[in-house]
């Protein structure tokens, strides 16, 4: 951006709180109970977009929506 120029909405981007390839702690909360497990993100997230994690004490993939810089949330099925 120059000074004095204009802010269009192209020059704009939501900040990334999840990126691929970087630890997080995946959550699970269910009434009283949470439970965490540590995970890597497998694709990049703003907040409540949701990214496909990978959970390293089962080698599962999962989908989680993102919360907070390197935490994602899971809801109970």
């Amino acid at each position: 951006l120059n000074a004095g120029a204009p802010v269009r909405s192209t020059d704009l981007a939501v900040p990334r709180l999840v990126r691929r390839g970087e630890a997080v702690t995946i959550s699970l909360v269910s009434g009283g109970l949470k439970i965490t497990s540590a995970g890597r993100a497998l694709s990049d997230g703003a907040r409540g977009e949701h990214v496909r994690v990978l959970n390293l004490a089962t080698n599962r993939t999962l989908e989680a929506v993102a919360e907070s810089a390197g935490n994602v949330r899971m809801t109970a099925q």
